[in-house]
């Protein structure tokens, strides 16, 4: 038991707080979207395709396929324009 401005209460409930607000689920739009067809976009499945290969680990990294497709000089200039770079201090 807590003690609030000098009157015990029990515990607190979160029954409130969790029920308030929340969204009610749409079960046909779910069960439509499970049963759906697969997607008309071939992309869609290729890139599902080429996501599982890049697990194999026999697969090369990323970076290697990058520099087979671009050339080694334009990789370096794309990944190092992507990334996160440090701010310089103000002088």
């Amino acid at each position: 038991m807590s003690v609030l401005r000098g009157r015990e209460r029990g515990p607190a409930s979160l029954s409130g707080g969790i029920n308030r607000g929340v969204p009610h689920p749409d079960p046909k739009r779910a069960m439509d979207a499970m049963r759906g067809s697969p997607p008309e976009d071939d992309r869609v499945l290729e890139l599902i395709a080429a996501h599982c290969r890049s697990l194999d680990p026999d697969t090369p990294p990323a970076r290697e396929r990058l520099e087979a497709a671009l050339g080694v000089e334009l990789t370096h200039m794309l990944l190092y324009a992507l990334a996160p770079h440090p701010r310089e201090r103000a002088a």
